[in-house]
């Protein structure tokens, strides 16, 4: 796993605070790790709407088989609803995700066309698709896009070990610009915590 380039500088900026301090020497050298396949992330991000870890991953591993490696966008894009449905996702998710691949293919949501557009224009382009709500485009900018100054407080896990850590009432800019990394430190710091690589 390679790190992203900007995380020693990202944890060093953190260190400031104890408790992130704490949680980035326990997690070391552990950190959020270069997104290698953004339609990948697409999927998993996708499957792992409101639901636990364990379903999610294995919803987004039959997906994920199915698609292949050769042309996953156009395995998925070429399937019909009833098929993806049958891999274990919701009619929603679906159709969210069939939206995903066709724009994908097209090219609007490519890797290539997403780097050069600030961190809201990509959450606007994500969300116009039906089923894709600011969660999922979150997922998408930190762990597809690995852009730095994301703050996922939509997330059930974040808000719960913010809460836990005592910083519930803190404005999240107080981490900017590497909110992506202040994320991922509170999402280490909850009990038995597996980052899934979205």
């Amino acid at each position: 796993m390679t790190v992203v380039s900007w995380w020693q500088e990202a944890v060093d900026a953190l260190g400031a605070e104890p408790f992130l301090r704490t949680m980035a020497q326990k997690s070391a050298p552990a950190g959020l790790a270069v997104c290698e396949d953004l339609f990948a992330t697409y999927i998993r991000a996708v499957c792992g709407q409101q639901v636990s870890t364990v379903v999610a991953q294995k919803i987004s591993g039959a997906v994920l088989d199915f698609a292949g490696s050769s042309s996953p966008a156009h395995a998925i894009a070429s399937a019909g609803v009833e098929k993806l449905r049958s891999l274990g996702l919701s009619n929603a998710k679906a159709q969210a995700l069939s939206a995903i691949a066709r724009r994908y293919e097209d090219g609007a949501l490519t890797a290539e066309t997403l780097t050069g557009l600030e961190d809201d224009a990509v959450r606007e382009r994500l969300t116009e698709i039906k089923g894709v709500g600011p969660w999922t485009a979150d997922m998408v900018l930190i762990f597809g896009l690995n852009r730095p100054d994301v703050w996922a407080g939509r997330d059930y896990g974040l808000r719960k070990a913010i809460d836990a850590s005592g910083f519930a009432d803190v404005d999240s800019l107080r981490w900017a610009p590497w909110r992506t990394a202040a994320t991922w430190l509170f999402w280490r710091s909850l009990p038995n915590s597996v980052i899934v690589q979205y």
